[in-house]
């Protein structure tokens, strides 16, 4: 074989490389068709530390819940009415998520938050309908009782002025944070670290299974449990002395300066601030001219003390 012959045997196993290397990442980076199927990385959530009193009762716990995303390139609907229907949600509401999703179109983006296990069971079979749509697990606040609202606080989602307060980048857009109360105080200890799971899905975005077994998955860390100084039956108490009144009640443990009880009214049931009417009945409790909101023990102006000496000069 001469030389000519062979550097045009060379140029033809070079091209033909060439043009099955162009053929993989048009196949998988470029063409639709490969988008389809393959791997999905999901946040995995972390269990928010509890709260319990001074007695390890609960006061404040977690509810598993789910959050319907959607991958705008990926996003196929046929029957918007029945889809809104499925998944009790409004036309406009649905619209608005596909706009913002359209700006981040290879990116998870929220459609609607807090679907119970119910409702959830509910459209399970008909995600495979949707695809682009999928559901990611999430956890809501619980609280065993209508007792400790304003010391407890509430959690919400996160701001964009709080992100860019964030300089350790721990949170994302989306994520919820403790507003006000213990929730906010104790939030670095509450709130614990996120993880990560990628899995295989088919070319209906149906998830078959982990990718590679797990080994690329980070597991969430859950949060600090919290234990609290408060006594919970005396703030009971406390709070049904307070009934249809105006002012706070602080008891402290003498011995150490524990805080027992921390009263204030009026107040508000702390399950008004959770699930999926958060927006609702926060709007309602803002305006409400009482100000069950307003954390009176600490946020009021000076209250005159009581008459604390009278025992000592009645006896």
């Amino acid at each position: 074989m001469n030389d000519s012959a062979k550097y045009i045997i060379q140029f033809v196993i070079i091209l033909l490389s060439g043009g099955l290397l162009l053929k993989i990442f048009t196949v998988q980076v470029i063409s639709d068709d490969f988008s389809k199927g393959g791997s999905r990385k999901e946040v995995e959530y972390p269990y928010r530390g509890t709260i319990t009193d001074r007695h390890g009762e609960l006061i404040v716990y977690n509810s598993p819940v789910y959050e319907l995303m959607v991958i705008y390139k990926e996003a196929r609907i046929e029957d918007t009415t029945r889809f809104c229907a499925l998944f009790d949600i409004e036309r406009e509401q649905l619209e608005q998520a596909l706009k913002k999703a359209r700006r981040n179109r290879l990116l998870p983006t929220l459609v609607r938050e807090k679907i119970y296990n119910r409702e959830f069971a509910r459209f399970q079979a008909h995600l495979v309908d949707f695809p682009g749509f999928y559901v990611q697990a999430r956890t809501v606040r619980e609280y065993s009782g209508p007792q400790l609202a304003n010391a407890l606080g509430y959690i919400g989602e996160i701001s964009k002025k709080q992100l860019e307060k964030d300089t350790v980048d721990y949170y994302q857009s989306g994520d919820f944070i403790g507003i006000t109360g213990l929730e906010s105080s104790y939030e670095e200890y509450l709130r614990g670290k996120r993880g990560l799971k990628v899995k295989v899905v088919n070319a209906n975005q149906v998830v078959q299974g982990s990718y590679q077994e797990g080994k690329l998955d980070i597991p969430a860390t859950p949060g600090t449990n919290l234990v609290s100084t408060i006594d919970l039956d005396l703030q009971r108490y406390a709070e049904y002395l307070l009934e249809n009144k105006t002012g706070s009640i602080i008891a402290l443990e003498p011995a150490t300066g524990e805080v027992l009880t921390m009263a204030s009214g009026p107040s508000y049931d702390p399950n008004l601030l959770t699930g999926r009417h958060f927006s609702q009945n926060y709007a309602q409790l803002r305006v409400d001219t009482l100000k069950p909101l307003f954390n009176r023990p600490i946020m009021a102006d000076v209250y005159p003390p009581g008459s604390i000496f009278k025992p000592a000069t009645e006896t």
